[in-house]
């Protein structure tokens, strides 16, 4: 949640995290210190918020990267708040107010009072330059990273494999989206767009470690989907989308042939697996 993916591999992310998250504690304990107080309900609720948000978003069996985004306010606001107090030095007493227009304010008994203006602390302009400096480091490293990754050309190879109009059954809708392959000419052609959200739909949250008996309403399903389909594509996520078996692969490796885009093998733990590809039924 903290983007640490994004830096290349061989990082220290764990030892990153243990700082990023002692330097924010750290901070939180200066600031109540510098105010003179002992508890903020705007504090309060920023911490709080940041953490039911992230506890709601990891509560749940799966997760995705972007669920991060969610967050991102709330842990905003939470670092924001005890870094705004360090920066600004006010006090907690009332006995002096930092405005931004410089003017003398009102104290509570009605004597007017200067503006105390604290520099910030050396401390404090430290934190920031070196919180700037791990960021710009972390996006050019990440940007040189993906510099050098090569894209292929799937959509291109499709595209002379597949005719237009096919019935092309898939585990990933995105690669026949994108190949212009997705819709079919044929009426009978399975309507199969997520195959991870049919297990897990299925199988009422389960996977494709459920029991025989909860997997076998699936395993049919697909058999079906398959004895329609003139073209299956299977990616590399295959393993965790589709309930393979003796059953259903003796199906699949009897009436279809590998033709291309071929992926990397299964490993062996996955017996019953077809290797990722595009197929042609026989």
């Amino acid at each position: 949640m903290a983007g640490l993916r994004l830096l290349p591999g061989g990082s220290p992310e764990h030892t990153l995290l243990v700082v990023i998250v002692v330097v924010l504690l750290a901070c939180y304990a200066w600031a109540h210190v510098a105010a003179g107080r002992h508890s903020a309900w705007l504090d309060a609720y920023a911490a709080i918020a940041a953490i039911v948000v992230t506890v709601m978003f990891l509560w749940p069996r799966l997760y995705y990267s972007h669920y991060g985004a969610f967050a991102g306010p709330f842990l905003a606001l939470a670092v924001a708040l005890p870094i705004g107090l360090l920066a600004r030095g006010r006090s907690a007493a009332g006995t002096a107010v930092e405005t931004a227009a410089g003017t003398a304010v009102e104290t509570a008994d009605g004597t007017a009072v200067a503006p105390v203006r604290r520099p910030v602390h050396p401390l404090t302009a430290s934190l920031a330059l070196v919180l700037v400096a791990g960021l710009a480091w972390s996006t050019y490293s990440a940007l040189r990273s993906e510099s050098q990754l090569r894209g292929t050309e799937v959509a291109a190879a499709a595209d002379k494999l597949i005719p237009a109009g096919a019935c092309v059954v898939t585990n990933g809708a995105s690669y026949t989206v994108a190949a212009n392959r997705f819709f079919a000419s044929t009426p009978d052609c399975p309507p199969m767009v997520d195959a991870f959200g049919t297990l897990f739909a299925m199988t009422s949250g389960g996977n494709q470690a459920s029991p025989p008996a909860v997997l076998r309403p699936v395993v049919e399903l697909w058999q079906t989907t398959l004895e329609h389909a003139q073209y299956v594509w299977l990616t590399s996520t295959t393993v965790a989308q589709i309930p393979w078996n003796a059953q259903l692969d003796g199906y699949f490796r009897t009436h279809f042939r590998l033709i291309g885009l071929k992926g990397s093998p299964i490993p062996a733990r996955y017996p019953y697996v077809p290797r990722p590809g595009l197929y042609v039924g026989t």
